[in-house]
């Protein structure tokens, strides 16, 4: 799964992307990263065998100038990284729930370096073993916004006539 994140394309082949992981064999740094969940991720997360948080530096190695497209890279990772959890059977589970400064604090971050989002990787559990809401949430009808409502042509809100 990192090696597919680590052939993520990115501006400038920077590859700014970092990833900061955990086992539940290892149950000291395992902690330390479900720590760094909000409570309500913490509380489905903690049944995940691998937890995970995904980082990007913000500044160009070369010329140590603001890297506008590290966020992008670093999503461009992780989706590779999804894509083949997804192939070897497993799942990945992306969260914005996290805790910032304290990220930065447990793990000591470089100035330059930011938290992007946490992880968790296993396998699918049964959503009945859930509580509400989360069981709910999870049961629920996934939606999507419709394609006009975001791909435009000509001139912003119009939508492109695709296909």
């Amino acid at each position: 799964m990192f090696e597919a994140g680590r052939w993520a394309p990115s501006s400038n082949n920077e590859q700014p992307w970092y990833y900061l992981v955990a086992s539940k064999s290892e149950p000291e740094e395992y902690a330390k990263i479900l720590s760094c969940l909000v409570p309500s991720n913490q509380e489905w997360a903690k049944l995940a065998p691998v937890l995970a948080i995904s980082l990007t530096n913000t500044l160009f190695k070369r010329n140590y100038k603001p890297n506008r497209f590290a966020f992008h890279d670093a999503g461009l990772s992780l989706m590779s990284m999804i894509v083949e959890a997804s192939a070897q059977g497993l799942h990945v589970h992306a969260m914005g729930g996290i805790e910032l400064d304290k990220i930065r604090e447990v793990f000591n971050l470089p100035t330059d370096v930011e938290p992007v989002a946490g992880l968790a990787v296993g396998y699918a559990g049964e959503a009945e073993l859930l509580e509400e809401p989360l069981r709910s949430k999870e049961l629920g009808e996934r939606t999507r916004k419709e394609l006009e409502s975001f791909v435009f042509s000509g001139n912003w809100g119009t939508a492109a006539v695709l296909g």
